[in-house]
């Protein structure tokens, strides 16, 4: 099988990893950590066995085709190789493997980086980095034949570690994690550790090897294998948890859109769903969106006019037929669109949630690609920031100061894209929705995408967000330096108290 070389920086030291697979595939990625001195070349073997999944295999600073630095090799320089590679090579939500001493560095990353992980595989190695003897250094030097890097690696490793303990962190895991142990006499988890693992993990299952030391691939290479992908597989339709999927599903529920409530199409303004602005009936072929009295005399136009302008960039959105009245309130009659969401599609299939998020960037894409005489997002922005009540005047000024700084070409923007808001029938995608559309950076349109999916699924919003800069190659750091401001300009919506909690948060970390 096709195996790829790749190097990420890591502040001057360039890490060599090796790629196999494809992310276009439903499978979740793994990443391999080798065990002390192991290299990314010890896992080929391994990847071809797992093929088509996508594997990266991992050669940590001092160890194989990575550089050796003359000094920079303390614990948590280690960690910092792993998140080199994975922000640069950017795959989506994945397993992480460690073997042997690797193990520490595994579950520190994890511990920083939770969201990006679907399941954490530990091998034959307890939850502490150990301060290393001169002793371990001398023996291996003395034993084996090195170059002169090599050495330097190793008398590095040596010099710079210190007793790390993890134990106590563990129960900030919140993830599946599964132990893999030899049941031998030179396995380097003992039971001990392995009481100490069942007692600290919320959610750990292990997996023993009877007839294995250390080195759990020995003598049955095919249960080591098997072991990992029914571990593997286990996870691969997972990217929400129960609570997670009852919350989409609540989501979906309160969109109140009326592609959800199919009627007969001969019933005259049948009833079919009311929002916190307005009430949406059928009459026929054509949908009827009603606008509370509470809104301003000029809502229906402007949302009637932002949906033509958007028909006429060739986009498929309903057609707008009349901006009216009916029993005394503002109305638009538009056409039904007869289909299902993208989202309704994934829930019926969990295993097409990347098929279907793939689908909705490249229609994100497209929108970005257009540009329509409608207003702008700078402006919107300011006046949602500025009526933001959680917000106070120096956190105002300071993200309108930092939105101004950003430059970007104007493009059209959704303002409310996600998986709910496009219809499709047949080989037809029709958007819907055009209210908060606005000219202005499409960064910062995914930046809102990202933070509505935030509601839902942490890890699903990362999923999201790996794949748009994998599809686009855009840098994950230029879309959330949109972050603060489209929190702080959230915050003037009507949310949740939850969701208001996280959004100040966010805007905090940046001004405090």
């Amino acid at each position: 099988m096709k195996q790829t070389e790749h190097y990420s920086n890591n502040q001057g030291v360039h890490i060599h990893s090796i790629q196999s697979g494809s992310s276009q595939n439903r499978f979740h990625p793994l990443l391999y950590l080798p065990g002390a001195l192991g290299t990314a070349e010890q896992f080929r073997a391994e990847m071809d066995a797992l093929y088509p999944r996508q594997c990266l295999s991992v050669s940590l600073r001092g160890r194989g085709k990575s550089d050796t630095p003359k000094v920079g090799y303390t614990f948590f320089d280690h960690v910092s190789d792993i998140a080199a590679v994975v922000n640069e090579q950017k795959p989506a939500p994945f397993c992480l493997m460690a073997y042997s001493m690797s193990v520490p560095y595994a579950i520190q990353y994890a511990i920083e980086n939770e969201e990006k992980l679907v399941a954490l595989i530990l091998c034959d190695y307890p939850a502490r980095y150990p301060a290393i003897s001169p002793v371990w250094a001398n023996q291996l030097l003395i034993n084996g034949t090195f170059s002169q890097t090599e050495k330097r690696a190793i008398t590095g490793i040596q010099r710079e570690s210190a007793e790390v303990e993890l134990w106590s962190r563990l129960d900030q895991l919140k993830l599946p994690v599964y132990i893999l142990h030899g049941g031998m006499d030179a396995a380097l988890l003992k039971q001990d550790a392995i009481e100490l693992y069942k007692e600290k993990l919320e959610n750990v299952t292990f997996i023993p090897f009877p007839h294995s030391g250390h080195e759990l691939w020995q003598p049955d290479y095919n249960m080591f294998i098997h072991s990992i992908k029914s571990i593997l597989e286990q996870h691969d339709h997972v990217l929400f948890t129960d609570t997670e999927l009852n919350h989409l599903k609540q989501y979906r529920d309160s969109l109140n859109l009326p592609y959800n409530h199919p009627v007969a199409i001969e019933d005259a303004d049948q009833f079919i769903a009311a929002g916190n602005t307005a009430s949406i009936y059928k009459q026929g072929s054509f949908i009827i969106k009603r606008f509370d009295e509470s809104l301003p005399a000029s809502e229906a136009t402007r949302e009637a006019t932002k949906q033509i302008e958007v028909a006429l960039t060739g986009l498929r959105v309903p057609a707008v037929h009349e901006i009216t009245e009916r029993d005394g309130k503002q109305a638009i009659i538009m056409d039904y669109v007869d289909g299902r969401t993208l989202g309704d599609s994934m829930l019926d299939d969990l295993s097409t949630v990347s098929s279907y998020l793939r689908q909705s960037i490249e229609i994100q894409r497209k929108i970005h690609s257009k540009t329509a005489l409608i207003e702008s997002m700078t402006d919107k922005l300011i006046s949602q920031l500025n009526q933001a009540p959680d917000l106070t005047t120096n956190q105002r000024v300071l993200l309108i100061e930092q939105m101004h700084e950003i430059a970007y070409e104007p493009r059209l923007c959704h303002g409310d894209f996600h998986l709910f808001n496009i219809i499709h029938s047949g080989e037809q995608s029709t958007i819907i929705d055009w209210v908060d559309a606005s000219m202005g950076d499409p960064r910062a349109d995914v930046c809102r995408s990202y933070l509505l999916y935030q509601n839902v699924s942490a890890r699903f919003a990362e999923h999201y967000l790996a794949l748009y800069c994998e599809g686009s190659g855009t840098p994950k750091s230029v879309i959330l330096q949109w972050e603060p401001i489209i929190a702080g300009a959230r915050l003037a919506e009507g949310i949740s108290n939850n969701e208001k909690e996280r959004l100040l948060q966010i805007v905090h970390r940046f001004t405090d």
